[in-house]
């Protein structure tokens, strides 16, 4: 997870954002299976909008956990509900509960704690929180963190499961990758994948 600065919300999100949630927790409270549609704003999908106006600069086009780039070459590109839909209904639009996320990352579900790390915290920097073992391609827990810093970490790394076999993998192609390129010229950081293993 690489830090991030959240610009402003539009205009429409704001005067929107509350009155679009509490008639998705409305239709939730009649039907508990109401599932999820994005609503339409000036005849385009909100999350479209979104996404090309928002999400897409905050994160140059990373997953804003993973970290994963293009994100669209390995996974489809979503937005994530921090809190999910399910429980937390009424922050659906939410604008600080948006993020651009892949699929893998997408299948934390509606699994949530408070204590989950966010990428656009003022006080958030990885190497605070993480350490990049480059034998391994392992997402590791900094030691040097205090004991709730420490729980915050693997509860994010355990939520989104940034060490499961196949991320290991991609980050040690994707390291291999980076090296390479550098050895024959510049190389723009926000072009690759995984940019924490580079800081």
């Amino acid at each position: 997870m690489i830090k991030q600065h959240r610009p402003e919300a539009p205009d429409w999100l704001i005067e929107k954002w509350f009155e679009w949630g509490k008639e998705f927790y409305a239709k939730r409270q009649k039907n508990p299976q109401f599932e999820f549609q994005w609503r339409t704003i000036n005849k385009e999908k909100a999350n479209i909008l979104i996404r090309k106006e928002l999400l897409d600069k905050m994160t140059f086009e990373h997953c804003s956990f993973c970290d994963g780039f293009p994100i669209e070459a390995t996974s489809q590109a979503t937005i994530e509900h921090f809190k999910p839909k399910a429980k937390y209904p009424l922050e659906v639009y939410a604008w600080n509960n948006l993020y651009l996320a892949c699929n893998k990352c997408q299948e934390k579900g509606d699994n949530f704690d408070n204590r989950l790390l966010r990428p656009d915290t003022p006080e958030y920097d990885f190497y605070h929180y993480f350490m990049y073992n480059a034998a391994t391609g392992e997402i590791e827990v900094n030691p040097s963190a205090d004991t709730e810093e420490q729980e915050r970490a693997q509860i994010t790394i355990d939520l989104y499961k940034f060490n499961n076999t196949s991320r290991l993998t991609a980050r040690t192609k994707a390291r291999k990758s980076y090296l390479n390129a550098l050895s024959s010229g510049e190389i723009n950081i926000d072009d690759c994948p995984y940019r924490f293993m580079f800081l």
